[in-house]
């Protein structure tokens, strides 16, 4: 669900975050508020039912809410991010319309794989589908703002290329599916019917991957850069022609692979 933003914005929008901090600086911590950013209270009640739908999710339940703590900071900043980028489009004449935050969600459900899969992929990250068009709007205000902030602005190579070595997971990523199971056996069987017949892979999916979070969708992993998997499954990705069908093992068993396509953006 990551957009790809172009090394040239992220350069220039980067200095968002000393507005951020000017705009929190005295951002005191009052008896029904959880911060003040500007003029703008983010109340506490706010913050909770943020918090709360985004631990709806039993697999967000469990990984986000062993740290409640941790999770509630987070939560709590996204929504300072908001609040700082509403006011820097405010000041810039940048204006988002529903139907661009409508426009950018089919794209990335399209990525993702249907708007079922995507509202899954999300919840399970701790935003609930009712917050989904917020989050999406956050990011689609930061796309437009940095398109006004660079519009006139030249950016140094080098510093178009620091941006860019620094976010390559965006510029480089890999859409990809697969079932898990315990035994590699298994697992060799599966990838003998998947070549034979590539239709098969959604319902051996549904029946026999271990991986309760996408086995309903097919196995999908969605488009994802480097870091996101452990080392032997990413390694198998990115080394990979796109429209292989694999096994590789990992620590959580046996891994049947699709890999369906890779895109590079260049510098």
């Amino acid at each position: 669900m990551l957009p790809i933003r172009s090394p040239r914005r992220l350069a220039v929008v980067a200095g968002l975050a000393v507005f951020a901090l000017s705009a929190c600086g005295d951002a005191a911590v009052r008896s029904a508020s959880a911060a003040v950013v500007g003029g703008t209270s983010i109340s506490t009640d706010e913050l909770t039912g943020l918090v709360e739908r985004g631990l709806s999710d039993p697999q967000a339940a469990q990984q986000l809410g062993a740290d409640r703590d941790t999770y509630q900071r987070q939560v709590l900043a996204r929504l300072i991010n908001s609040e700082v980028l509403d006011e820097a489009a405010r000041r810039a004449g940048v204006e988002v319309a529903a139907g661009e935050v409508d426009t950018q969600i089919a794209q990335f459900a399209e990525q993702a794989g249907g708007r079922e899969a995507l509202e899954q992929q999300a919840a399970q990250s701790g935003i609930s589908p009712v917050d989904l068009p917020d989050f999406v709007r956050d990011i689609v205000t930061e796309q437009e703002l940095g398109d006004a902030l660079t519009k006139d602005v030249d950016v140094p190579a080098e510093a178009l290329q620091a941006a860019y070595d620094q976010n390559i997971a965006e510029y480089d990523q890999v859409r990809s599916r697969h079932i898990l199971v315990e035994q590699e056996a298994q697992a060799r069987e599966i990838l003998a019917s998947v070549r034979a017949d590539e239709s098969t892979f959604a319902p051996l999916a549904a029946e026999f991957s271990i991986d309760t979070s996408n086995k309903d969708a097919g196995g999908d992993l969605g488009l994802v850069g480097r870091g996101a998997f452990v080392p032997e499954f990413e390694e198998l990705l990115f080394n990979a022609e796109p429209g292989t069908y694999d096994v590789v093992q990992t620590q959580f068993g046996w891994h049947v692979v699709h890999v369906i396509e890779r895109i590079t953006t260049p510098l």
